[in-house]
């Protein structure tokens, strides 16, 4: 009877989840806006934000890990983003992200992510549609 229900009381804090899903489908972006010097060849991006939304389902414990040199307590962290909710995520850079680009995409800049969540996990590409001068 003891090993039932140890076996019982593990399965219970360590249940079987499956494999992730994959974080590009999972996920949808929208609304990529940066603070940014542009040149004929390039975006010096101090900030970008971005709206997240969770398309397939609840996600739970959702890091963001962004391009460039952020420190990984800097890193986006939302604790709960339920189905069809949209968060805004802020990235402020301490060094500027150069993003070498000839010209905008259809979509805009794309800029890579990695997400990082309960449900999925993966890269992630993040159009930036917009910027707005850096003083």
């Amino acid at each position: 009877m003891a090993i039932i229900v140890i076996f019982s009381a593990l399965y219970q804090r360590n249940p079987q989840t499956g494999p992730k899903k994959q974080a590009d489908t999972y996920f949808s972006f929208s609304e990529g806006f940066a603070l940014a010097n542009a040149t004929d060849d390039q975006l010096k991006i101090m900030e970008l934000s971005f709206n997240i939304t969770a398309a397939e389902g609840d996600a739970t414990e959702v890091t963001i890990q962004p391009p460039g040199n952020v420190a990984r307590e800097d890193w986006p962290y939302f604790s709960l983003i339920t189905k069809g909710e949209s968060k805004t995520v802020y990235v402020t850079y301490t060094y500027p992200l150069y993003l070498v680009t000839p010209e905008k995409e259809p979509n805009g800049w794309p800029l890579s992510f990695r997400i990082i969540c309960s449900e999925a996990e993966g890269d992630v590409t993040v159009y930036i549609t917009d910027y707005f001068q850096s003083p």
